[in-house]
C-alpha cells in the first residue's frame, strides 16, 4: 500500500479511465529552461516548473535533495510512443495498491497496445522520472526490490461528463512507485494535472479517495483538496467506499 503521503486513487465511480484531453486542447507545458514562478496556486509547496532544452516538463519538488546529490524529479506528459512504459506502471500500480483503484490489473493485463496508445493521445497523461545530479533517470530500489524502469509515477485527468457542472477536471491514476515515495513525487503528479486543468479553463479539480487510505488522503489535503461530503462504493471492490474531494482553482 502507499506510503509517505504518496499514494493513489482509482478511477471514478462510472470507471472513466485517464484519458481526454482539456477543454480547450492546450497541454500543461512550462515556460522556460530554468527555474521559474510557480504555475497557478500551489499548497503543496512544490517549486518551479517549466521545460528543458528538450522540451520535456520539469517539476523541481526538492531543491535541498538535489543539493545533497538525491536528484530532482521530473514530470513529463506521456506520449502515444510512451505506451509500453505507461503500461508497466499502470499495471505495478494496480498490483501494489488494487483497493485505490476502479479497475484491475488483470483488466490491464489484457489491454492491446492500440487501447494503450489511446489512453496516451489526450495529453493530460504524467509520468514522473526521479533525474540523478549526473543525469538519468536511472532505476530506484525500495532496499528490496529494484525498480529498473524509469517512470516511477504516474497521474492523469480528465472531463468526465462536460456537459456537467461548468470546468470540473477529474485526477485519476495518482500512483508512485514505493522505492520513489518520501520524496514529493506525489505533489509533482498533482500539481502536472493541475496545471493540465488551469490550462484548459477549468474551475476545479475533482478526485476520490478510498476510505482509510491516510497517507493518500494526507497527500491530496496538502496538495489543496478538500473533502466534499460526497461517498460512493470502490467499482472494483463495492465493499470499499471511496470519498470524493475538491479543490478550486484560480
Amino acid at each position: 500500500m502507499v506510503e509517505s503521503g504518496e499514494g493513489a486513487v482509482g478511477a471514478s465511480p462510472s470507471g472513466v479511465s485517464a484519458v481526454g484531453a482539456s477543454p480547450s486542447g492546450v497541454s500543461a507545458v512550462g515556460t522556460s529552461p530554468s527555474r521559474v514562478s510557480e504555475i497557478g496556486t500551489n499548497p503543496s509547496g512544490v517549486s518551479a516548473a517549466g521545460t528543458d532544452p528538450s522540451g520535456t516538463r520539469i517539476i523541481r519538488t526538492d531543491p535541498a535533495g538535489a543539493e545533497a546529490g538525491q536528484g530532482i524529479v521530473r514530470v513529463r506528459r506521456l506520449e502515444p510512443d510512451d505506451w509500453e512504459a505507461f503500461r508497466t506502471a499502470r499495471i505495478a500500480a494496480l498490483r501494489d495498491a488494487p483497493t485505490a483503484f476502479g479497475s484491475t490489473a488483470a483488466q490491464a493485463e489484457a489491454m492491446e497496445e492500440a487501447e494503450w496508445r489511446r489512453r496516451l493521445a489526450g495529453g493530460s497523461t504524467f509520468g514522473a522520472e526521479i533525474v540523478p545530479p549526473g543525469g538519468g533517470p536511472a532505476p530506484l530500489t525500495d532496499g528490496a526490490t529494484l525498480w529498473p524502469h524509469p517512470i516511477v509515477g504516474i497521474s492523469g485527468g480528465f472531463v468526465e461528463d462536460p456537459a456537467s457542472e461548468a470546468g470540473t477536471v477529474e485526477l485519476v491514476s495518482m500512483w508512485v512507485h514505493p522505492s520513489a515515495r518520501g520524496r514529493r513525487v506525489g505533489e509533482a503528479l498533482v500539481e502536472a494535472v493541475v496545471a493540465w486543468a488551469v490550462a484548459g479553463g477549468a474551475a476545479q479539480v475533482h478526485l476520490w479517495v478510498t476510505e482509510g487510505n491516510a497517507s493518500a488522503l494526507r497527500l491530496y489535503q496538502r496538495c489543496g483538496f478538500d473533502p466534499t461530503g460526497e461517498t460512493a462504493p470502490l467499482p472494483s471492490d463495492p465493499r470499499l467506499t471511496e470519498l470524493g474531494m475538491l479543490r478550486r482553482l484560480g
